[in-house]
């Protein structure tokens, strides 16, 4: 949005059109009326078209709505604003609440364009949350996913830590750090500027006991991933801060830190009192007094896992199978400090290299620091339990291998590393001298030459398979075992012995005690999690065998990854199965539905809500490629259909490399990375693999916003004790003053809920059957009083009959007599657009002479089916599915990791169950039981994922899905 052109707000309810292409200032009445008219509400917000405009008039184009106008509006109807305004004001969902804050007399518009980062102000409305709660802005600006200026508050008030929704982080992408529960995200309508010191001090002390008020310990000066030492009876252990707060039965208000040892000197794992606070392995954690730590760089010895906070234990297990295959990362650092120090004894001071703490190696050892460089004791100076180290890092810019001569690749192109936030220390290379846009520098696409070959390392046996990887090839590097990963850069490092020959950077899929976050030496190559960046030669590369073509018989390689059973491509259409009561056995037990790996089960629960048991996807299956269409469509199309839809249907199991196939291919060609190896949520992987082929929106609002899932936005309803998904749909589309344009022959629901933690609602009872019918733009509906033909909505009934939004439709007789009610009387009821095939049809029948009255013609509801509910607990994804079309089938649950064969070099085992219960879990009948039971974890175990754990809810129309 551009900040020169002028913003308006509505002041007055009126007509807009709706069309393609802006409309003329000259446009008269008559012809407005030929267009497709939209109601917009005071309230709503609007920009200067580039027209030109008459003294008194002016036409407005919608900023929140496609192709919506307002044509010759009076000056007098409209407030003009400014940018910084408009943003606030564009967070707001409702047109009430933006006029609140607008029309507000304290300047409470002005408030927000004051507001900055590190101004406190007075947090409201928000749910059990006293009204004039402190908190310190600590973001202000755009959400993912949200429209407009949004703040984030970190609440300062000691009564309310703990009743916030998050840690600083939003839709997993981290904007600041505070403790668990004490950050907020809210719009301008819930925060007002505080300016009273008194206030501040006041919110900053505890309450008051029975002795005196007294003032709380002040955070302490740690923060989340500091490295810190507590001194056991055994001496010093280190660890990593993961929780900082105060305990809810703290009597004197003091800081407790949760620390995640290296070592297992700990008592579990992140619990306490039944929430779980952080986590870590089983021994690994502790909380501990704030006044009971030191801080790492402020102890007196070297900190013996500086390069991480992961800590030993990971260590240990990985030095298990993993030593041999990292000693190879070690030794080419080596070389690069042995050369950069062979030619260093000329230098000046300034360029003498720095001397810092490292870590205590093994005798004779080199170890990984933060910097990617390596560590040598140097004997003589210092002792075993206080080394210094040196610090070399080459001066030389790594060259990218497109810049060598004899291999071609793009000249115009970059290595675009996924853009993950670093969640641990590696502060020391942030910055890089590593060429970043367009330059001559790029990625290699397909090696053609090369400079050296190790026989035996190529992807099918050969001496050169090693030539066909490039940037995004997905590969194992050599080890026992294996280990495996994504290339993210391809280059030589001029300080090497062979300075020609290539090296690897590779994103792995685990973490290793010798990797770094992208960066080697003190060039950052490209950017990953941390500990995830392992640098090799090329030649210890071949493709990824997991993705082999493989032969009839089982492959090797597969059955040591995931087991012997087998999960061969089926070709052709396999459509699902209608009934599956008579042969429960095929369909469920262990191995049975989709195999997870690797942080997949999102992916998993996903796929197997879509394809198992019902065809409203199946578009995506068989569609032709047209001329819009990805060069790759095809091959993605038949990595879905044949080696995961028809394995799925047909033999009920889909093996974890199909599923790994279709991951590497989304990473390659999707916008969103990490999809190899972390884990996303569903909604972003559905919106990625739908908009990959090219399918047309399920849902379109007469807004003209179109969307592959709704996401319930809403403000809470108090009054709901165990809302349904039908309750909290009418009342998200009410609240957003919005209607569905057509009937969709898929409506996915999103909960409201952010994150995996916070959630709306503690409970959620998924509907079985969606009536829309309410809810749409041109539906035929009932009239609430006396059931025939409803021709009028109020709105502004809403609670007077009800709060169903079929309590707010009238036929003309009933809307002029119920509106004669002095408490209705100035209500401005709307016309319902009715349907002109329907109102044809009842012309039809009156002329034929036959009755149309409700008695013997009822209005027909228009309901959608539950086909599949997609639950999350503690970071894990699983997936209740209705299994057939009949009203009466049975519904399945599935878990693609509910099992493991072997430790680290196993593999998961899915299962399949029957959930016999649930449709009686779905009940309305059931609402009073379920609400007798206080307490979530008294709810039997299956019940609490459905009505706690609800993530996304699936709802199919079987007669839309025959018709398209």
């Amino acid at each position: 949005m551009e900040k020169f052109i002028r913003y308006f707000i509505l002041l007055k309810e009126t007509t807009a059109i709706s069309t393609e292409s802006p409309p003329s200032q000259d446009l008269k009445i008559e012809q407005v009326s030929k267009k497709k008219n939209e109601t917009v509400l005071k309230g709503s917000l609007w920009t200067e078209c580039a027209l030109g405009k008459h003294k008194k008039t002016i036409t407005l184009t919608s900023v929140e709505f496609r192709d919506v106008y307002l044509v010759n509006i009076s000056m007098s109807d409209i407030s003009q604003i400014g940018f910084e305004e408009m943003e606030l004001l564009l967070a707001i969902t409702t047109c009430k609440d933006r006029l609140i804050v607008f029309e507000d007399k304290n300047n409470w518009l002005q408030e927000g364009v004051q507001i900055k980062v590190n101004s406190y102000v007075f947090i409201i409305k928000q749910p059990g949350m006293a009204d004039g709660t402190i908190g310190l802005v600590r973001y202000k600006g755009e959400l993912p996913a949200q429209k407009g200026v949004w703040f984030g508050i970190e609440i300062k008030s000691f009564s309310a830590r703990g009743k916030g929704t998050s840690d600083g982080e939003f839709r997993r992408k981290k904007f600041f750090d505070c403790p668990p529960d004490c950050a907020l995200f809210v719009n301008i309508s819930k925060v007002r500027l505080c300016t009273s010191k008194q206030a501040i001090e006041n919110a900053l002390r505890r309450p008051a006991d029975q002795i005196g008020a007294k003032v709380y310990s002040p955070p302490p000066q740690l923060k989340i991933e500091d490295r810190v030492v507590w001194m056991s009876d055994d001496g010093p252990q280190w660890g990593s801060v993961k929780w900082i707060g105060v305990l809810e039965d703290s009597k004197d208000g003091e800081y407790t830190v949760g620390v995640h040892f290296d070592n297992p000197v700990g008592t579990g794992t992140g619990k306490y009192k039944d929430k779980q606070l952080f986590r870590t392995p089983h021994g690994h954690a502790s909380l501990i007094p704030v006044l009971g730590l030191i801080k790492a760089d402020e102890y007196g010895e070297a900190d013996p896992n500086s390069y991480g906070a992961t800590g030993g234990y990971y260590d240990d297990i990985k030095k298990k199978n993993t030593t041999a295959l990292y000693k190879e990362q070690e030794r080419l650092l080596e070389e690069a400090r042995r050369k950069k120090s062979s030619g260093a004894t000329q230098e000046n001071d300034l360029n003498k290299p720095t001397v810092r703490r490292g870590t205590l190696p093994m005798s004779g050892s080199k170890s990984l620091h933060p910097d990617g460089n390596v560590g040598s004791h140097e004997a003589g100076r210092t002792s075993p339990h206080n080394p210094m180290y040196e610090f070399f890092a080459p001066d030389v810019s790594p060259k990218p291998v497109s810049s060598m001569s004899g291999i071609k690749g793009p000249p115009d192109t970059v290595c675009h590393a996924p853009q993950t936030r670093p969640q641990r220390g590696l502060s020391h290379t942030q910055s890089s001298s590593f060429p970043q846009g367009n330059s001559k520098y790029g990625p290699v696409h397909r090696l053609v030459t090369s400079t050296s070959s190790v026989p035996g390392t190529g992807s099918s046996g050969g001496s050169d398979g090693w030539k066909e990887l490039s940037v995004g090839s997905v590969v194992e590097v050599l080890g026992n075992p294996p280990q495996y990963g994504v290339i993210r850069w391809i280059g030589t490092i001029p300080e090497a012995k062979d300075p020609t020959k290539l090296i690897a950077g590779i994103e792995m899929e685990e973490e290793g005690p010798a990797c770094t976050d992208g960066v080697f030496g003190k060039r950052r190559l490209f950017t990953c999690q941390p500990k995830k960046a392992f640098f090799t030669y090329l030649t210890k590369c071949r493709k990824d065998q997991r993705f082999a073509e493989s032969s009839k018989l089982v492959d090797r390689s597969h059955s040591q990854t995931f087991g012997s059973e087998e999960s061969p491509d089926i070709p052709g259409k396999i459509p699902p199965p209608e009934q599956v009561s008579h042969e429960v056995e095929k369909y469920t037990g262990k191995r049975k539905g989709i195999q997870g790996h690797h942080n997949s089960c999102y992916l998993d629960s996903t796929l197997f809500s879509m394809f198992s048991f019902s065809f409203v996807f199946d578009e995506l299956l068989f569609r032709p490629r047209n001329g819009g269409d990805i060069s790759d469509y095809q091959e993605l199309q038949t990595v879905i259909r044949e080696g995961i839809v028809n394995p799925l249907r047909q033999s009920f199991y889909v093996r974890a490399d199909k599923i790994l196939k279709l991951r590497a291919m989304l990473d390659r060609l999707g916008s969103i990375k990490g999809m190899m190896s972390e884990e996303k949520d569903p909604e972003e992987f559905l919106n990625l693999l739908l908009s990959l082929m090219k399918a047309d929106p399920f849902i379109k609002l007469s807004n003209g916003t179109e969307s592959y899932l709704y996401q319930l936005f809403l403000e809470r309803d108090e009054r709901l004790r165990l809302p349904t998904t039908q309750n909290l749909v009418e009342l998200s589309f009410f609240q957003s003053n919005i209607k569905l344009a057509e009937i969709p022959a898929c409506l996915i629901i999103q909960m409201p809920r952010f994150g995996k933690d916070y959630k709306m609602y503690d409970r959620i009872q998924p509907s079985p059957y969606l009536d829309i019918t309410d809810i749409m733009e041109n539906g035929i509906r009932e009239c609430n009083i006396c059931g025939g033909l409803a021709v009028y909505e109020c709105k502004e009934c809403y609670e007077h009959f009800g709060t169903s939004l079929s309590k707010l439709a009238f036929c003309e007789d009933c809307k002029y007599v119920t509106h004669k009610h002095v408490k209705r009387s100035k209500h401005q009821p709307k016309e319902i657009k009715v349907s002109k095939d329907y109102l044809d049809y009842l012309e039809d029948l009156n002329r034929a002479g036959k009755p149309t009255d409700s008695e013997h013609l009822p209005i027909p509801r228009e309901t959608m089916e539950l086909f599949a509910i997609l639950c999350i607990e503690t970071s894990h994804y699983v997936a209740f599915v209705k299994a057939g079309c009949d009203p009466d089938a049975i519904w399945m649950f599935f878990d693609s990791m509910a099992d493991r064969m072997g430790a680290e070099s196993g593999y998961n085992i899915p299962e399949v169950r029957v959930v016999e219960e649930l449709p009686l879990w779905l009940s309305p009948e059931m609402q009073d039981n379920i609400n007798s039971i206080k307490q979530d974890k008294d709810l039997p175990g299956m019940m609490r994922r459905v009505l706690c754990d609800g993530y996304l809810c699936f709802y199919q129309s079987r007669d839309v899905m025959m018709y398209k």
